[in-house]
């Protein structure tokens, strides 16, 4: 689009110079967005690109990082880390409270890791369950209590005996993805009558100290942050975003 000028020059001597151009605009840094995925990375990234104006503050939902506080006519480069459920987490809050099948349960428990072992009990869990489809009638209430046992009576070709399942159970759970701290969480086991001959018992597990286990796991990180920070560092409980 043409763009037209109007000037009056007052010409003192033989010529006159008229220069124009365009004022380079100023440069506004975005600043730097550096986003963490364990304490440990949140550390590094802090000490790895801090000054001695950084600022971290620590809170329910994970840490914040203002690398250089000092800074107050641009954008400033900040370090963000959120707690979230690791895999393992997950899968056991997925079938929390939830009725389950016999097979349900079984499948489940099986595709637990040995490894931790994150099931202690597993094997011995896992055959009681599947013995248990050979009760044929129960003593006294459905949900006998023996030493913190189901025991129900059954019988099947090899004989007649008795089946025991746990009313509670423990498990090793990292509930903090990335945080590498198994903790001991108590499960409990719920066994819900048939209202029908045609129907299957369902089978309950509950973690009734579930928001403890969590905040621990949150404590624990902030006790690593606190104990691997340089001393220097201004560490506040607020959320800097």
């Amino acid at each position: 689009m043409e763009q037209k000028l109007n000037m009056n020059v007052n010409v003192q001597g033989n010529e006159a110079i008229i220069r124009m151009g365009k004022a380079t605009e100023p440069f506004n840094y975005p600043g730097t967005v550096y986003k963490a995925l364990s304490t440990d990375s949140f550390v590094d990234i802090v000490e790895a690109r801090g000054s001695e104006h950084t600022v971290v503050g620590y809170h329910d939902t994970g840490f914040d990082a203002i690398l250089d506080d000092s800074i107050i006519n641009m954008n400033r480069d900040i370090v963000i880390y959120r707690f979230a459920r690791s895999l393992q987490f997950n899968e056991w809050v997925d079938v929390l409270n939830a009725p389950l099948s016999q097979k349900q349960l079984i499948d489940f428990l099986k595709c637990r890791r040995d490894t931790i072992p994150e099931v202690p009990d597993k094997e011995l869990l896992l055959y009681n369950l599947q013995n248990f489809k050979f009760v044929q009638n129960i003593e006294a209430d459905y949900s006998r209590i023996d030493n913190n046992n189901y025991t129900f009576a059954f019988k099947s070709k090899d004989g007649e005996g008795t089946v025991q399942l746990p009313q509670q159970f423990t498990v090793n759970i990292d509930i903090i993805k990335g945080s590498n701290y198994l903790q001991e969480v108590e499960i409990e086991l719920e066994i819900r009558r048939p209202k029908s001959a045609d129907e299957k018992p369902a089978f309950i597990l509950t973690c009734p100290k579930l928001a403890r286990y969590e905040e621990e796991a949150r404590l624990r990180e902030y006790n690593l942050l606190m104990e691997t920070m340089d001393v220097d560092t201004l560490l506040v409980n607020a959320s800097l975003f």
